[in-house]
């Protein structure tokens, strides 16, 4: 899924309150298991990850 969503540009959010299931079809054991995925699986596809940083200076920013 993460990659089908990532493939059409979408924003992509994790964590139990979306899902229990790992990328294996399991319960996963944590939160931090489901983002090291999701973190994994954007490496792989070449992905760069937005800091929180990065995000509030787009979120404030005028464009100028």
């Amino acid at each position: 899924m993460f990659n089908r969503c990532y493939a059409y540009g979408a924003d992509v959010r994790v964590g139990f309150e979306n899902n229990h299931y790992d990328n294996q079809g399991a319960i996963a054991p944590n939160n931090a298991t489901l983002v090291s995925q999701l973190v994994e699986t954007a490496s792989a596809l070449n992905i760069e990850r937005m800091t929180a940083e990065r995000l509030k200076y787009h979120l404030t920013s005028t464009g100028s």
